[in-house]
């Protein structure tokens, strides 16, 4: 059942060409962020009209950012992370923060880039997201699990199990991992990988 889930996956994700690019170092790129390196984050700091301050601090996959078949994605998510949380800040009354951190996941020639966006603003709890980006490093292509072909069985699965199969089975990630990746929990990515599973099965057996 796992060779025969690796095949359809396979044939089901879709990939896409990146444009060639120049490599950006870091350091470099954190100076088009308009923010300070420190080797690890990029730092910059933004004042709104009111005289809030807001702390940005983005952490920067250097080997990621300088590879030409990641770094078209990354820088543009990172621009656009960084520019979004200055804007948000021209109004603010308070004090506030934005902070990225990032996971990468590797797996034969699949990487998974997981970033993690901390947002303090107004209120008591901070707003947590995940933003996750996998790639073929060997075709050099990024990888779009949503672009599955209505030929494949796995197009007839709910999206949230089609998703979850894909991490565990195409991937090859853990429970733990997948659950990081979806932003839910290990219960929640095994039910889903069980309902998901009990599907595919049911579309396979012999009518």
């Amino acid at each position: 059942m796992r060779r025969l889930m690796a095949t359809l996956v396979f044939a089901a994700a879709a990939m896409i060409p990146n444009a060639a690019q120049a490599h950006a170092s870091a350091p470099s790129f954190c100076g088009d962020l308009g923010g300070n390196w420190d080797g690890q984050y990029c730092h910059a700091s933004v004042t709104s009209e009111r005289n809030a301050v807001r702390d940005i601090k983005v952490a920067v996959p250097d080997d990621l950012v300088d590879n030409p078949t990641t770094g078209p994605v990354i820088r543009d998510y990172l621009h656009t992370l960084v520019n979004n949380w200055r804007n948000a800040n021209a109004h603010m009354a308070a004090d506030s923060y934005g902070e990225e951190n990032f996971e990468v996941f590797r797996h034969a020639n699949l990487l998974s880039a997981v970033f993690h966006e901390d947002y303090h603003a107004d209120g008591p709890q901070p707003n947590n997201a995940y933003r996750t980006f996998t790639f073929d490093m060997a075709a050099g292509r990024r990888v779009q699990l949503a672009d599955l072909t209505t030929s494949n069985p796995l197009a007839a699965i709910p999206p949230r199990q089609r998703a979850t199969l894909v991490l565990r089975f195409y991937c090859d990630l853990d429970v733990a991992q997948s659950a990081i990746l979806l932003g839910c929990s290990a219960g929640t990515v095994k039910s889903q990988t069980s309902k998901g599973l009990a599907a595919l099965r049911r579309m396979l057996e012999p009518a």
